[in-house]
């Protein structure tokens, strides 16, 4: 019964750190994949408030990661982005940059994380969510 107490008060806990996210429209300046890494140039179209640390034009560096440490629970659910889901945002993505139309590109909870390098970033996965606007194509890094 403590067992599941415990893992039921972290399950809890977890949920309630997971923050939101934000996405704005941007445009995909370059797309390029190798040895299963997604290396994108992303140019946000408005300009009024940057999405992240002040770039309103980024790079991401993409590959998918299992992050949730709960996630192996019978019970718990991760919002996570699956392989397939991961696969098909890039897919999304790599359309949109051969199209050179617009797509909402943002994150959810600790979606983008920072690197060494100006406006740079590191996704561990991409998940492609329906939008009043369309659709956005969101980053996970990791959900707490």
């Amino acid at each position: 019964m403590k067992i599941f107490a415990i893992t039921l008060f972290i399950g809890i806990i977890s949920s309630m750190l997971y923050a939101g996210g934000d996405y704005v429209l941007v445009n995909v300046k370059s797309f390029e994949e190798k040895k299963g890494i997604a290396k994108i140039k992303i140019k946000q179209i408005d300009d009024r408030d940057p999405l992240m640390k002040g770039c309103f034009e980024f790079e991401v560096a993409i590959t998918h990661k299992r992050v949730p440490w709960f996630s192996w629970l019978p019970f718990m659910k991760s919002s996570h982005p699956a392989k397939k889901e991961n696969q098909a945002s890039l897919g999304l993505l790599l359309e949109v940059y051969q199209n050179k139309v617009p797509i909402n590109f943002g994150y959810m909870g600790y979606g983008l994380a920072g690197t060494e390098k100006e406006c740079s970033f590191v996704s561990y996965g991409l998940k492609t969510i329906k939008t009043e606007e369309g659709e956005a194509v969101l980053s996970f890094y990791s959900e707490i």
